[in-house]
């Protein structure tokens, strides 16, 4: 693991598991950070602050900078400061308060990021409309099951109620486990 800054205590916390997965608004780029330079994700961004990961450790208040470019977008250079970090193994998550842009910049970052959202909002409509259209191959679910956990009971024509736990859900039915054999 890269560390980049001193060490301090009491900087980094868990996070959630939702905070790792890919979107298609997300790009990557290079943060530059005291003549060190390392890969990270960036999740989201503004004019005022943006939240990125990456599996370089970088100390709270570190001074960074990275370029933004989109496909089919100029190059636009960023400098701010790391505000926050979260663990999230094996990677972190950080949130920088951008410095102030000029009203260009602001301008540019903002027709980017309206030119990423409009071409990946085309390509997720595409996808849904072809989903429709493509058969399912023999062994496939046809229903999308969703990952739930929560408890619930379940009741038989011959005993009462009894605790169950259901593991997932899809418009087809529900996962439920129990202790019996139904």
């Amino acid at each position: 693991m890269s560390w980049i800054g001193a060490k301090t205590q009491g900087s980094s916390a868990v996070c959630s598991h939702a905070q790792t997965r890919r979107h298609g608004d997300e790009f990557e780029t290079v943060v530059r950070a005291k003549g060190t330079a390392a890969n990270a994700v960036v999740e989201n961004i503004s004019a005022l602050e943006c939240r990125f990961r990456s599996t370089a450790l970088f100390e709270v208040n570190l001074p960074v900078e990275f370029e933004v470019q989109l496909p089919g977008q100029p190059v636009l250079s960023v400098r701010g400061r790391v505000v926050s970090r979260t663990t999230v193994h094996p990677r972190f998550v950080y949130t920088v308060a951008l410095d102030r842009m000029t009203d260009r910049e602001t301008d540019d970052l903002a027709t980017s990021l309206a030119h990423s959202h409009r071409t990946n909002a085309r390509t997720r409509m595409r996808d849904i409309s072809t989903l429709g259209e493509m058969p399912v191959p023999q062994g496939l679910r046809q229903r999308q099951r969703i990952s739930a956990e929560f408890s619930m009971q379940y009741r038989t024509s011959k005993d009462g109620f009894k605790a169950a736990k259901a593991a997932n859900l899809s418009t087809g039915g529900l996962l439920m486990i129990c202790d019996e054999m139904l």
